[in-house]
């Protein structure tokens, strides 16, 4: 499984690249590997994205989802109300109400930011409850980035193949984490206020309420400017203030243990905070409970769609079905042209052919007009055949010339010297075959008509059918028909 990447940007003077080869939720961290960046490294959006580039690429990681998470500096966060803003059926705020709530308590325009919530209430009896004169008041905690600052960065990553998966805020996503992380259930252990310190001499005060952030505020690392903001946290509490702090100087941390309405709880050193922010990143992603899903891969940000997970996958795709394509299209051609070759030999053969078997006359149109050429060519192999020449000579004779021929041989079977009586009763005659009907006195007389009509040319004629009547006289049949070329089939 490939590893989780996180990069933390803008954090102080620095900024972090964390690589958790384990993913799962469990581990310790122990095996992470975390890389930190001086802002000397790099001069400006475009120096920044090639530097995280040449960072992936020597881990072995440029494949590998990255989680882009913004400091304190990148981010602007306010608590608001969110009564009587309005819901949908399933009781679900709705975004863009509350994203003009928010604004009305930052220096942008919604239309500059891109913005997540976090929904909570206030039950303490503390001056922000006071303020809306009731207990259990709804209130949400607004984050936001400015679009113009951050959106450069990611087309850079984009641009260079990098997968941008997520853009979160990385002090709450490390809140979270912390908050996750208290086993016990006694409330004196449970933290209400998480400090993390910066190299740049900035610390962020974020409160939480059942294990969600509630407020987010910024404050100087002195020793004056803390004590300050955390004895106000304690008085609207009106308890003392149990404090969990990372990255924080060896004094502030003693001058805070002898505050009397401060209980530090844990003090962890500035490289906790990367490992803790990548945490609460991987919490939000197996949608723990607890975590924290605030996303700013969203409206303007979100410049490479909803599909922008597996668009690695999709561009491996792309060039593979363009590399099949462009082999379709270059055996498509190749066909093509030997199509055309072949195409181009037969024609060069049918005008040889043409121009042997056409006369003078036709071998233009030949040379010009192939459905032409071909047709004349079959009608000059038709009249050559020597099988067609004769079916032809005989089916131009037709049933008038086979007429004038049985007629004119009969008088040669009657001869004038001889009493012979034939009557012919039915005559029929076809194009190609006869049939003669009659009575004649002798079976003799039927034989002489028969070698007659034999002198017939090109004539056929079967075996004569005879019979003798009760009136003595002989009852004939003679069938004939034109005389086939050799080779044909005979008609059954």
């Amino acid at each position: 499984m490939s590893a989780f990447i996180l990069l933390i940007v803008e954090l102080g003077h620095a900024w972090h690249l964390v690589v958790v080869t384990d993913r799962s939720i469990d581990h310790d961290f122990n095996d992470s590997v975390c890389r930190t960046f001086e802002a000397t490294d790099y001069q400006g959006r475009e120096g920044q994205g090639a530097a995280v580039i040449a960072a992936l690429k020597e881990l072995g990681q440029e494949q590998a989802e990255l989680t882009v998470a913004l400091g304190s500096a990148s981010c602007l966060a306010a608590s608001f109300n969110i009564n009587g803003l309005p819901r949908y059926r399933s009781g679900r705020l709705q975004r863009e109400a509350m994203l003009y709530r928010f604004e009305e308590h930052v220096p942008l325009r919604a239309e500059q930011i891109v913005a997540d919530f976090i929904e909570h209430k206030y039950v303490d009896s503390g001056s922000e409850v006071n303020n809306d004169n009731s207990n259990g008041v709804e209130r949400a905690l607004g984050i936001c980035c400015q679009i113009e600052q951050v959106k450069p960065l990611i087309l850079i990553l984009e641009r260079h193949g990098v997968t941008v998966a997520s853009i979160v805020p990385a002090a709450v996503m490390a809140a979270t984490a912390v908050a996750a992380s208290v086993t016990t259930q006694e409330a004196t252990n449970i933290p209400d206020l998480v400090v993390f310190g910066h190299a740049d001499g900035w610390a962020d005060l974020i409160s939480l309420a059942d294990g969600k952030p509630t407020r987010w505020r910024r404050s100087c690392m002195t020793i004056d400017d803390l004590r300050l903001e955390l004895t106000g946290l304690a008085l609207l509490q009106q308890r003392k203030l149990n404090l969990w702090v990372s990255g924080l100087a060896t004094e502030v941390q003693t001058a805070l243990l002898n505050e009397p309405d401060i209980a530090l709880l844990n003090c962890e050193a500035a490289s906790a905070f990367p490992l803790m922010c990548a945490r609460g990143c991987q919490m939000a992603i197996w949608g723990l409970s607890g975590a924290c899903n605030l996303e700013f891969r969203r409206d303007a940000l979100n410049v490479i769609g909803p599909l922008r997970r597996i668009h690695g996958e999709i561009n491996r795709a792309s060039v593979a079905l363009s590399l099949l394509l462009s082999f379709i299209a270059g055996f498509l051609a190749w066909q093509s042209r030997q199509n055309y070759q072949q195409e181009c030999a037969c024609r060069e053969m049918q005008i040889q052919i043409a121009a042997q078997w056409l006369p003078i006359e036709q071998t233009a149109v030949a040379k010009s007009d192939p459905q032409q050429t071909n047709l004349l060519l079959q009608e000059q192999l038709y009249r050559h055949s020597p099988e067609q020449q004769q079916i032809l000579t005989a089916m131009s004779r037709g049933a008038l010339r086979l007429l004038h021929d049985v007629v004119n041989a009969l008088p040669a079977a009657i001869p004038r010297s001889t009493e012979m009586r034939c009557n012919l009763d039915n005559l029929r005659f076809s194009q190609r075959e006869f049939e003669l009907q009659g009575t004649v006195d002798s079976f003799a007389d039927v034989e002489r008509i028969t070698a007659s009509l034999r002198t017939a040319s090109e004539v056929q004629l079967s075996p004569p059918q005879a019979r003798r009547e009760s009136s003595s006289r002989w009852l004939f049949v003679i069938q004939g028909r034109i005389a086939k070329p050799e080779g044909e089939v005979r008609d059954e």
